[in-house]
């Protein structure tokens, strides 16, 4: 399940936490520009969602860990003019940037349509 020591967890926060970071560089705050309106995002809430999204899908623990180690960009040297680095950020892939894009705007056409509703 929700497992925060599983290395599909692990990814998908690793893999949230670049999406929210690169939004943020365009956008300057954490906010993802749906053509049905704009989404504020949270890490911890990206990667539950991100996790419940794809695991619904069928893809098993291993699968979800392998899907979204593939979308880091491991071999990003953007960075190789630095002096130094205190942990990196690899980024992400471009195709994996449209595929969260993608389901982020799934969510927001299911909730303009009613399918999550607040019961507040």
């Amino acid at each position: 399940m929700n497992d925060p020591k599983s290395m599909a967890f692990q990814f998908i926060s690793q893999v949230s936490e670049e999406f929210v970071l690169h939004k943020t560089a365009i956008h300057r705050r954490p906010v993802h520009r749906s053509p049905l309106g704009d989404v504020q995002l949270n890490i911890s809430c990206l990667t539950a969602f991100l996790y419940a999204y794809f695991i619904n899908d069928g893809l098993s623990d291993d699968d979800l860990a392998m899907k979204f180690f593939k979308m880091l960009d491991i071999y990003n040297l953007k960075g190789q003019g630095c002096i130094a680095s205190i942990g990196n950020h690899e980024g992400l892939k471009p195709e994996a940037i449209s595929e969260i894009e993608g389901v982020i705007d799934f969510f927001a056409e299911a909730y303009l349509a009613g399918v999550y509703q607040n019961e507040h």
